[in-house]
């Protein structure tokens, strides 16, 4: 599972960044193929997509994202969610979306940076916004590979 933003993108497959920006979906199916694992291109839409050319599109992402440690946590997520027994792309969809509502909750709650870290002293799980948005995926159950 690789989760690269379009610069490092560009890095990764050898390419000028307006190659990448010129073609997201393209280049995500591109690394995705050559890497043979499932690759999550983030930016205001985030495009992921399979070795075999499966892909999804996340287009609701928010300003709450665009921070240093943002993508630490949504890896985080994804192992979370590997390590219940998702398949890595349902994992990455997953994820990704997730990721995003956490960040419209705490923009629309006047946090206008989604912190890669939890801030000293803070509990996540104690704020309402965030317990909201956890209980309306607690249903969620996961098949085992």
């Amino acid at each position: 599972m690789l989760t690269p933003h379009l610069v490092e993108l560009a890095l990764m497959l050898g390419v000028e960044r307006d190659e990448v920006a010129a073609d997201l979906l393209g280049m995500a199916r591109r690394a995705a193929r050559e890497a043979r694992a499932v690759v999550a291109l983030k930016g205001a839409e985030t495009y992921i997509a399979a070795p075999d050319g499966t892909a999804y599109r996340y287009a609701e992402g928010s300003i709450g994202l665009a921070t240093s440690g943002s993508g630490d946590t949504l890896a985080g997520v994804v192992a979370g969610l590997l390590a219940r027994g998702a398949e890595p792309l349902h994992a990455a969809v997953w994820a990704v979306y997730l990721h995003g509502e956490a960040g419209h909750v705490m923009s629309a709650h006047g946090r206008a940076r989604l912190p890669g870290a939890r801030a000293p002293g803070r509990d996540p799980s104690r704020d309402g916004a965030f317990r909201r948005l956890i209980d309306k995926w607690a249903p969620l159950q996961l098949s085992p590979r």
